[in-house]
């Protein structure tokens, strides 16, 4: 499994090569995993971006689409990223 996969050590993009899935899919396993606590955060989002990404969500007080979540974000931080913070924030 990708959650297996990312337990050893492997890349998102590795896991998705091997797993010959896209690396949209493959984050989204991993999310599923943060979701449930079976994964922390932590192991895939250093504590700065979280913060960043964390601050961004919560000023939404209505709904929001990834891309108004990114766009407000340096260029350095990616949809994987906000798509696990968002789903740490979920559970």
């Amino acid at each position: 499994s990708s959650y297996k996969m990312f337990r050893e050590g492997k890349t998102i993009k590795e896991i998705a090569a091997e797993r010959s899935l896209t690396v949209g899919t493959v984050e989204n396993h991993l999310a599923h995993f943060v979701k449930n606590g079976e994964l922390e955060v932590s192991e895939v989002v250093s504590t700065q971006h979280q913060k960043m990404i964390r601050g961004i969500v919560k000023s939404f007080n209505k709904a929001y689409a990834l891309s108004d979540v990114k766009n407000l974000l340096p260029d350095d931080y990616t949809y994987a990223e906000i798509k696990l913070v968002i789903a740490d924030m979920e559970k």
